[in-house]
């Protein structure tokens, strides 16, 4: 966790190739699979130019979903048209909207 952080320090101040991106990435996506959270929160912006970040927050969101507000799934799926991933958002916003005024 602690090379992560400082990973994610350095990468911030210089800003981040692709190429850096990767493990970072995979660490972090590793992390989000064992239930860890706390890597995902300390990425830096550079990260969301990686073409595989969404992933990594659609993890992130299915691992803190009850905590997290209908209004921020919605803008992701938005952000993610036509993927399986804004599909599943989708779903458990319709499941959310049911239950409200089921």
């Amino acid at each position: 966790m602690v090379g992560i952080l400082v990973m994610c320090s350095q990468a911030f101040a210089a800003g981040m190739t692709l190429a850096e991106m990767r493990p970072l990435f995979q660490q972090v996506y590793t992390d989000l699979q064992a239930g860890r959270v706390d890597s995902f929160v300390a990425l830096p912006a550079d990260m969301q130019r990686y073409p595989l970040y969404p992933w990594l927050e659609y993890t992130y969101l299915k691992q803190a979903l009850d905590g997290i507000p209908d209004a921020r799934l919605l803008d992701f799926a938005l952000r993610n048209p036509n993927s399986l991933m804004a599909d599943d958002i989708y779903s458990v916003l319709a499941k959310r909207l049911a239950g409200k005024h089921g």
